[in-house]
């Protein structure tokens, strides 16, 4: 070998030991930006799970919220048709009560309700037919003995007003029909009723 296939050779090795510790090197450094990739990957991805775990938990609180708002809405929807099927069969008992029952508790209302002693009692067709004059008769007879005015009269008018009677005195008008009564002690009277029917 002469010098110059000695040079040659010595570049030859030289350059081919260096391109060995470059590669080594690109090598080693491709591992480690893949390692870094993989690694800050798998950490995006743990983070973009932990959201999707959060949302999904973040909805289905929602939605269950809304679902247990629901449930409270029927179940209250379903305590007032109760109620309001309790206050209906109370008024149909009213109106089948027999004619002295009727009589006596139309004669108790007016008695109560009379502030002057000198209304006229409205009634329906049916109820001024059947004992519109035993009322006032009765209730002017009651007013008497409790030492008060007694001058109740039975009015001409007459209103389809359902079970129950209206006293009139001048402009003012005293609603003393079953419906109405029922209606003034609704708001009082349902949690009792709640009670008796749900618990």
């Amino acid at each position: 070998m002469n010098g110059i296939e000695r040079i040659t050779a010595r570049i030859l090795s030289e350059a081919d030991s260096e391109t060995g510790a470059q590669l080594e090197q690109a090598r080693s450094e491709a591992a480690a930006i893949l390692a870094a990739s993989a690694k800050q990957a798998e950490q995006e991805t743990e983070a973009t799970l932990e959201n999707g775990r959060r949302a999904a938990k973040e909805l289905l609180e929602r939605r269950t919220g809304v679902a247990v708002l629901e449930a409270r809405k029927l179940e209250l929807g379903v305590r007032q048709e109760k109620i309001d099927e309790a206050f209906a069969m109370a008024l149909e008992k009213l109106w089948n009560l027999p004619d002295d029952e009727m009589a006596a508790l139309l004669t108790g209302l007016a008695v109560k309700a009379s502030r002057t002693g000198s209304e006229q009692i409205i009634l329906n067709m049916s109820f001024r037919q059947r004992f519109g004059k035993k009322i006032v008769a009765s209730a002017n007879k009651q007013l008497e003995e409790l030492g008060r005015p007694a001058n109740l009269t039975l009015s001409e008018e007459i209103r389809p007003i359902g079970c129950g009677l209206i006293l009139v005195d001048g402009r003012i008008e005293l609603n003393c029909t079953f419906a109405a009564m029922l209606r003034a002690v609704r708001d009082e009277w349902a949690p009792d009723i709640s009670k008796i029917l749900f618990d």
